[in-house]
């Protein structure tokens, strides 16, 4: 009585051939779907544009590291794939972020041979156009497309606009027409690439109106500052600077259309503060040669070497690409303006480092002032950037911040107030690597 039973079930049971063939028809239909993913990019007769499919996507060169297209789909912003891996500096960067390394060597050098309070004060002034300019290529790159011939040309045009500006303060002539007209050659360039970015989609076009509207009100500002008499021309720069300090916070909402790469970004910035190494180890060579190979010298070049790569472990160990996988509320420019900071810090150590080997009296001021600067940059990424809460991390730092300054008017010996220096930066990286070790799980923010 069982038998028609069991006939109705042998009857619908699959086969192994159907089997193979419903998962062979399922794996055909996922290749097809990938194919369709992967259809070839298309350039259009505009060459600055391409297309995947009907839907416009971004420029042909795209990333000219990994040969992937930038994607700037029509009404939606631009999304980095989680499992893509995060892009490092094109040898173009390299090239651009040491001759800014540079600047800020010939920088460093000037208020070294004057160093007062006053003049420090006075070179920071110079220093954050020379800054900024950097600043704002190095946005661009990390939003839009930069490996092209024409972006790479635009940009060697800020770099000898950057060279130029050096030399005015390398010779103590930075309130001279060239200092401003420089500048404005720099930004002139930058507008161009951001005009060039503009034909890539809706949402480029909307970005670069905000930046050419708001740098160029602060170029023109500049631009005018060269007619004034020199004494004013500083208070101009300072209006200009303002103004462009000012454009990305105004135009936040339009920027995130085309969201930055933070990956890129935190790369570029590691690199150049990287590259600010150098700008501290000159200051020891010179320090040393000045002094001549005794004792006293061969102390102070250990502590100072000590002290730099010390400071500088401290940063390529936690502020990297797998720290600034989220930038808190989506806006980079606090941490943007909070690296200022480590590159002041940098310099002003090096500026430390060689008024002490030359005996100046506000040598240890300096020195301490450029490890204030450096420590206070990396705890204002964390507190106020990235909102990062660690009493374990917190507390030291903090107390570093009072105590650098303490120690600097304590009237120690110079080289006891030195070693003091160095043994709160080692004590402050011993801190960061166990930190570090503790807190490198995927969810962990800078």
């Amino acid at each position: 009585m069982h038998e028609p039973r069991q006939r109705q079930l042998r009857a619908t049971r699959p086969s192994p051939d159907s089997l193979f063939r419903l998962v062979d028809a399922h794996l055909h239909a996922r290749a097809r779907q990938r194919d369709r993913r992967r259809e070839p990019i298309r350039p259009t007769p505009n060459d600055d544009r391409i297309t995947h499919g009907d839907t416009l996507v971004g420029h042909p060169n795209g990333d000219t590291l990994t040969g992937t297209p930038y994607r700037i789909e029509l009404g939606c912003p631009t999304r980095v794939s989680p499992n893509s891996e995060p892009k490092q500096p094109e040898w173009f960067e390299v090239f651009f972020d040491l001759i800014f390394a540079v600047a800020v060597s010939f920088w460093a050098e000037r208020v070294a041979s004057e160093p007062t309070i006053g003049a420090y004060a006075r070179g920071v002034g110079y220093l954050v156009p020379i800054w900024w300019v950097w600043l704002g290529q190095t946005v661009f790159a990390t939003r839009f497309p930069a490996g092209s011939r024409t972006v790479q040309a635009l940009s060697i045009i800020q770099v000898v606009s950057v060279g130029l500006m050096a030399s005015q303060l390398f010779e103590y002539r930075p309130e001279s027409a060239s200092f401003p007209l420089a500048f404005v050659a720099a930004r002139a360039s930058l507008l161009t690439m951001y005009r060039r970015a503009a034909r890539l989609s809706p949402e480029a076009r909307a970005v670069a109106r905000v930046y050419i509207i708001g740098f160029g009100t602060g170029a023109a500002i500049w631009a005018v500052s060269a007619l004034l008499p020199a004494p004013s021309r500083p208070y101009a720069w300072v209006l200009g600077i303002a103004v462009d300090f000012a454009t990305p916070w105004i135009g936040r909402p339009t920027l995130a259309r085309v969201p930055i790469d933070y990956h890129h970004l935190a790369s570029r910035v590691g690199v150049f503060n990287s590259l600010l190494l150098y700008v501290a180890m000159e200051g020891i060579v010179r320090a040393l040669a000045h002094e001549g190979l005794n004792r006293t010298s061969l102390a102070a070049a250990l502590l100072a070497f000590t002290l730099v790569v010390g400071l500088w472990w401290i940063y390529a160990g936690r502020v990297n690409t797998a720290d600034l996988r989220t930038v808190r509320g989506g806006i980079a420019q606090p941490y943007l303006y909070s690296q200022f900071l480590v590159v002041l810090g940098v310099g002003t150590c090096s500026i430390g480092i060689r008024a002490l080997g030359e005996g100046h009296h506000e040598a240890l001021t300096l020195l301490a002032a450029g490890v204030f600067f450096w420590i206070g940059g990396l705890v204002l990424i964390r507190a106020v950037v990235l909102r990062h809460r660690d009493r374990y991390w917190y507390i030291p730092f903090a107390a570093a911040l009072l105590l650098v300054p303490l120690l600097a008017a304590a009237g120690l010996p110079p080289l006891i107030t030195f070693a003091l220096f160095d043994a709160i930066v080692l004590g402050l990286l011993t801190i960061e690597l166990r930190h570090g070790k503790g807190h490198s799980g995927p969810e962990h923010h800078l």
